[in-house]
């Protein structure tokens, strides 16, 4: 009939294939919240279900009321994540800036050195022995600045750089501005999406980092443990945990609808996250992925 569009065989497939990739990506996720507030004990002998098992709330008043560790984790993260994500942004745009410059002395030099980096890299332990050679081991620098100038993220920014047209430039040259100024006032706010990009990608980066914790912290400094840390913690054996930072006992507790919620409450940030800061990641890498 007139007015009527036809389908064809690839739109059918692809959506076919979308759906059958939407479940497998939200699939894991809704396990993980059905099991969070569902009851212990029927999940315990039961085992997992894609339904809620007794609804509850036992799992989350569980893991908040034992002891304040994980509460002040997710602080800690929240710190940690946002503090990393502005160093970033700081640090890559200075540095991307400078090296857009052609008249920038050895910046051949400096653009093959970076470029080198992000093949070749010393490794944990030079990286360690740094940390504590400059003084932040066991401290909150020493999961902040770790991968705050990021190669890649440089590089991005530098190419974003390289698409502003020149005729600003010499128009703000020619009414005095340093550049300093001309950083401030025409790069910045030409380039935001690349800046919210590098932002999004330092935050999420450091909020799934568990391992700093584990070799940039002394083994008795709880008040600097991440969130990721203390979940990885929770997953190995919660029951020492929380039992050692308690006074009640925890020998029937619900340990495994505690642990769920934990992973809930630690990745609902990101969801919540991804559609509002999608628009500027996706038009960030697309604009600073090809030379101006």
């Amino acid at each position: 009939m007139a007015g009527e569009k036809k389908i064809d065989l690839f739109t059918v497939i692809n959506g076919c294939i979308m759906v059958l990739l939407m479940a497998a990506f939200i699939l894991p996720f809704w396990i993980i919240l059905t099991a969070s507030l569902s009851d212990n004990a029927r999940v315990q002998a039961n085992g997992i279900s894609l339904w809620f098992q007794g609804f509850t709330f036992e799992g989350y008043k569980f893991l908040f009321g034992m002891s304040d560790i994980f509460i002040r984790s997710l602080g800690i993260s929240l710190l940690t994540s946002f503090a990393a994500a502005a160093f970033s942004v700081i640090v890559c745009t200075a540095a991307a800036y400078a090296l857009s410059k052609k008249y920038l002395v050895g910046r051949k030099f400096f653009n093959v050195f970076l470029m080198i980096t992000m093949f070749f890299s010393g490794g944990t332990i030079p990286l360690y022995l740094v940390i504590r050679g400059i003084g932040i081991y066991d401290t909150i620098w020493a999961l902040i600045l770790p991968g705050v100038a990021s190669t890649y993220s440089i590089l991005l920014l530098r190419n974003y750089f390289y698409g502003i047209p020149a005729a600003l430039e010499e128009a703000a040259y020619l009414d005095g501005a340093s550049d300093l100024k001309l950083l401030i006032y025409i790069f910045v706010p030409l380039s935001t999406p690349m800046m919210f990009t590098i932002g999004i990608m330092t935050f999420v980066g450091k909020w799934n980092e568990w391992l700093p914790s584990l070799l940039y912290l002394g083994a008795t400094n709880r008040s600097l443990w991440t969130a990721q840390y203390v979940l990885r913690q929770m997953l190995r054996d919660m029951q020492t945990l929380y039992g050692s930072a308690s006074t009640g006992s925890v020998s029937n507790a619900p340990l495994i609808t505690a642990k769920n919620a934990g992973i809930v409450i630690i990745v609902l940030p990101l969801i919540v996250m991804s559609p509002v800061l999608h628009k500027y990641f996706a038009s960030g890498l697309v604009a600073g992925s090809v030379k101006g």
